[in-house]
């Protein structure tokens, strides 16, 4: 990748935090029926962590993460978890 491939590949934390905030997003979601008659449920509160873990799970405790550069417990703890999860994903398909 080059380095300009890497910085527009990066924007993908801004752009899932943008969806998951979005008022066509929650209507979508409150609004959409399912198969088998079951409503599924979002509460907002839900839909806000998604928002968060999509935008800070590449963030570093050292601070050389994106897309903000948070440090240490800055960054959410939810983001946190699922960063350690998508390099267990990342290392499993490496092998």
């Amino acid at each position: 990748m080059t380095n300009e491939e890497f910085e527009e590949m990066k924007k993908h934390c801004l752009y899932g935090e943008e969806i998951l905030n979005s008022p066509s997003f929650n209507l979508l979601v409150h609004n959409r029926s399912y198969p088998m008659g079951d409503q599924l449920t979002f509460s907002d509160s839900l839909l806000n962590t998604a928002a968060i873990i999509a935008k800070h799970h590449h963030e570093r405790f050292d601070g050389s993460g994106y897309p903000v550069g948070l440090e240490g417990d800055a960054i959410p703890l939810e983001a946190r978890i699922v960063a350690v999860a998508d390099v267990y994903d990342a290392v499993g398909a490496v092998l």
